[in-house]
């Protein structure tokens, strides 16, 4: 059985929820022991140093208890590169909150083409949880969760799931 790559892509500042993300990741994994990796994308520059340097330790700490679990990508990829990680990833992840609206989900759906898409993100409170061929059938598959930034079991039941 292969990894699961989580794709994430986030500002880095405060509000992007990295840090709760890796904390839920590396207790997801813990308790799981699934065969996945997460891909931290950084969309904006310049970020926060402070909070970066935050970020890096923590993806240092992850990575030297479960190697290579967590990939830190600082720099924004151009735009076919996120299209070709996108199309390898089994799950969006996006927990960026009260930045506005992002179309970035919407370009992980339109990447999968005719791949089932499982999206979870924090800015729109709700997880798009199957979309499969259309991104116009996203519409059919909302459901609403909590407003809480990011819950692993969230994530956990989208990988059993999928």
């Amino acid at each position: 059985m292969g990894r699961a790559v989580i794709i994430s892509e986030d500002r880095m500042g405060e509000q992007s929820g990295i840090l709760l993300k890796l904390e839920a990741f590396a207790v997801f994994y813990r308790e799981s022991r699934r065969p996945c990796v997460l891909i931290q994308l950084i969309n904006t520059t310049p970020p926060d140093p402070v909070y970066q340097s935050r970020v890096e330790q923590r993806v240092a700490e992850i990575n030297s208890e479960f190697p290579g679990l967590v990939q830190l990508m600082l720099e924004p990829l151009p735009f076919e590169d996120r299209f070709a990680y996108f199309a390898i990833a089994s799950v969006y992840l996006n927990t960026v909150i009260r930045l506005g609206l992002d179309l970035a989900p919407l370009e992980y759906v339109i990447s999968r083409g005719e791949s089932s898409a499982v999206v979870i993100s924090g800015d729109f409170h709700f997880a798009i949880l199957s979309v499969q061929n259309s991104p116009a059938r996203a519409v059919q598959c909302v459901e609403r969760v909590s407003s809480t930034p990011f819950q692993y079991l969230r994530l956990r039941t989208a990988l059993r799931d999928h």
